[in-house]
């Protein structure tokens, strides 16, 4: 496809769009009260802490002291610098996107090269564990410790991924770098305003795919999953089908859409859907690293993987681990609701004047007090 026709099927599919968004302005509405109803009650309360925790870490010393605990993991393992130990840590325990904000500072100071930093997140990508056990584990499946069951079998998924990864290359160089430490309050403020900056840089993605998704879903979705569901002999129903496509734009959206699916078929779909992490979250990791030479297409053969592998390990044992349908029904809680949605508007402005408030200037005042 040459350039001049790659711009006329941009120019189309956006006319096209926005002719939808008109047509359809009530769903457009919803989405975006849905995704907003996300940012408050889910992502910004389990996000916005770890990632101002982990990008202090990377700036303080205490990424030094980190780095030399997982250092034996990093080098004989998974055969990366001992200056990935903290990001691994963060990355597992902060969130999807944490890890990726690590990196880009890490890359931007010479830490590592962009061939570590693509095979880093080919297996470090990871959902938070208030997500894992307390979203997916108590909130759908009916057990937080059907979560933990999942999150582990994440977390070991990953190492497996990385350490066979890493057989292929080889010992790790030393990386030479200049990196100095800042002092606590410098090293707050920078992390402070670099989280506000990619939590409004996450929000603006699951508004702009909860929107999408509802344009969908009040057409396409529901032809096309009919349409698999008969291709395949209603293996799998057209409900769940529409689930799976639901979390494969936006995990979050997936899996509230998963609540009223039989045991058998949240067991295969929850785990690949967590931990795939969808192609929201794929867009915010290119946000983060863009034009650092991460190749996109890498990763996402990285997440099918990932998450073929965690569901073959998670779906046996979810299966042995039933809980009573009723405690399911107890378990749901509705998606939206009108007195988060305000909050976060609010919270949104008031991260955005905080912004604003520091200026580019910011991180340069911090590194000389």
């Amino acid at each position: 496809m040459t350039q001049q026709h790659q711009h006329r099927f941009i120019a189309s599919a956006a006319v096209l769009t926005g002719a939808a968004m008109l047509v359809c302005s009530a769903q457009v509405a919803d989405g975006v009260r849905q995704g907003l109803a996300l940012c408050g009650q889910t992502l910004i309360p389990s996000l916005f802490p770890f990632m101002v925790l982990s990008i202090f870490i990377s700036r303080s010393g205490a990424s030094v002291f980190l780095g030399r605990l997982m250092r034996p993991l990093c080098r004989r393992w998974l055969r990366l610098p001992a200056a990935f130990g903290p990001v691994l840590l963060m990355s597992f325990l902060g969130g999807y996107p944490v890890g990726a904000r690590m990196l880009d500072g890490m890359l931007q100071r010479k830490e590592a090269t962009p061939e570590e930093a693509a095979r880093f997140l080919g297996f470090s990508v990871c959902p938070a564990p208030s997500f894992a056990v307390v979203t997916v584990g108590a909130g759908l499946l009916g057990s937080a410790k059907a979560g933990a069951v999942l999150y582990g079998c994440h977390l070991f998924t990953a190492l497996l991924v990385g350490g066979w990864q890493a057989r292929r290359t080889k010992a790790p160089a030393l990386h030479n770098t200049s990196f100095q430490p800042l002092p606590f309050a410098p090293a707050l403020v920078e992390a402070t305003a670099a989280a506000v900056e990619g939590m409004l840089s996450i929000c603006g993605f699951v508004l702009v795919f909860s929107v999408v998704l509802a344009l969908l879903q009040a057409s396409v979705i529901p032809a096309l999953a009919s349409a698999i569901a008969g291709f395949t002999g209603s293996f799998l129903s057209a409900r769940a089908i529409a689930a799976a496509l639901c979390g494969l734009l936006e995990v979050t959206c997936g899996i509230f859409s998963c609540k009223e699916l039989e045991w058998g078929t949240l067991c295969l779909l929850v785990p690949f859907l967590v931990s795939f992490g969808s192609f929201s979250v794929l867009c915010q990791l290119s946000a983060c690293l863009h034009g650092k030479g991460i190749p996109m297409g890498r990763l996402l053969r990285g997440r099918l993987i990932h998450a073929a592998l965690c569901t073959l390990m998670a779906a046996p044992l979810l299966y042995q681990m039933q809980p009573a349908l009723n405690a399911m029904a107890q378990a749901a809680r509705p998606l939206v609701r009108s007195d988060s949605i305000l909050s976060t508007l609010g919270l949104l402005g008031m991260c955005s004047l905080f912004l604003l408030s520091l200026g580019n200037a910011t991180p340069k005042e911090a590194k000389k007090q």
